[in-house]
């Protein structure tokens, strides 16, 4: 299922996407499980978890908070 790039495209694919959920919510509702169709349910992928990319941005994210509190503190120290 390929998610259109366009404005009215977008537009129709995401009501699209609303009246199959509603689909399959009354499906639900009615029988107590979601319907089984292959075209209808999403494909699982896995998701894969960099830990090294995550450190380093976390590190960066500290690291620039502190930065900028230093600012902060210099910026005050001027003033008063």
């Amino acid at each position: 299922m390929k998610v259109p790039s366009d404005d009215e495209g977008m537009t129709q694919w995401l009501y699209d996407r609303f009246i199959e959920k509603d689909k399959m919510l009354e499906e639900y509702y009615r029988t107590g499980e979601f319907p089984t169709k292959s075209n209808t349910l999403p494909t699982v992928r896995p998701v894969r978890q960099d830990n090294l990319r995550y450190f380093i941005l976390h590190s960066f994210f500290i690291a620039s908070t502190y930065v900028q509190y230093r600012m902060f503190q210099a910026f005050l120290g001027i003033l008063w």
